[in-house]
């Protein structure tokens, strides 16, 4: 595990590694997909509700990040399916909660990003 509290670029030795995020969200690189990094994870863990700035995950691939994330609590719970092609990923200041989580996995072509969040607007794709 690694507490972020600056901006921070994800190298491919950091395959594993849980990610703790704090209430002041930075800007996380990740490497792009296709540069032979394929079984690469990272997980970005929220321990503190992000209340200042957004913690904003970006590929420095181009289109590369494949999202579906879901949303909720107990039994109410929603699937955010974004698609294709996204750049960044994003846990939003003042929506995403302590617990909120993204998983990256690199195929060696595509980041595929799962998680959840306790608010719907708690994780955006852009």
């Amino acid at each position: 595990m690694r507490a972020l509290t600056a901006d921070y670029t994800c190298v491919n030795e950091d395959t594993g590694t849980i990610f703790l995020l704090d209430a002041v969200g930075e800007d996380i690189i990740i490497p792009a997909a296709a540069l032979g990094n394929r079984g690469v994870w990272f997980k970005f863990l929220c321990v503190a509700d992000p209340i200042t700035t957004v913690w904003s995950i970006t590929s420095a691939g181009t289109n590369d990040i494949h999202c579906q994330f879901s949303s909720g609590a107990g039994n109410d719970i929603d699937v955010i399916s974004a698609g294709t092609g996204k750049d960044v990923v994003s846990l939003v200041h003042t929506v995403a909660l302590q617990g909120d989580q993204i998983t990256m996995f690199s195929t060696g072509t595509f980041w595929m990003a799962t998680g959840n969040t306790q608010v719907i607007e708690g994780i955006t794709m852009a």
